[in-house]
């Protein structure tokens, strides 16, 4: 995928079909004959460059959120802040655990945004 705004799950969902397309492709029965060992091989490192490029484009959608609290704070003020939507907030609870009802100031809120 050329588009530099895709997400991480648009990427991720673009990898999963190459990988299944992959998975036909080294199925087929034709592959498994002695005389086309190089075309097999062939294949699994194309497949294997595939791969690590989806994860290295993965890697680059993902965006690291570190976010210091000045105050106490509830998750839905956290996500008020980062993302102006409230709704969010068990999101960044589920990233963030913590023991209580609100982040304690001091605490930085540490997750990669996907």
């Amino acid at each position: 995928m050329q588009n530099e705004e895709a997400t991480f799950d648009d990427i991720k969902a673009q990898a999963d079909l190459v990988k299944a397309r992959f998975a036909e492709i080294l199925d087929t029965p034709e592959l498994q004959l002695a005389e086309n060992a190089e075309v097999l091989q062939s294949v699994t490192s194309v497949q294997a460059d595939v791969v690590r490029a989806g994860l290295e484009a993965q890697e680059r959608a993902a965006r690291l959120i570190e976010y210091p609290i000045d105050r106490d704070m509830t998750p839905c003020e956290v996500s008020m802040i980062l993302y102006e939507d409230p709704s969010r907030g068990d999101e960044i609870m589920r990233n963030n655990p913590f023991d209580g009802t609100q982040y304690p100031a001091g605490y930085v809120i540490r997750f990669l945004d996907l």
